[in-house]
């Protein structure tokens, strides 16, 4: 199976429950993060560092966004 890493705002008002429930059923990596529907823009840090984390946890992700390293 491919890797997908699922973001899902908590407080998204424009994905419909059932929609954001059918993700959370079909994707092993599901990661709830506390923000609106533009959730990259409204919580980029937070977004980032569950990537850098989710990569890692696979072998990749070398370096931090913040960092640079």
């Amino acid at each position: 199976m491919t890797p997908i890493l699922c973001l899902e705002a908590d407080r998204d008002r424009l994905v419909v429950a059932h929609a954001a429930a059918h993700a959370l059923s079909r994707f092993a990596d599901v990661r709830r993060i506390d923000g609106p529907h533009f959730l990259l823009q409204a919580r980029a840090a937070e977004c980032a560092a569950a990537i850098v984390a989710w990569l890692a946890a696979r072998g990749g992700a070398g370096r931090s966004p913040e960092s640079g390293q």
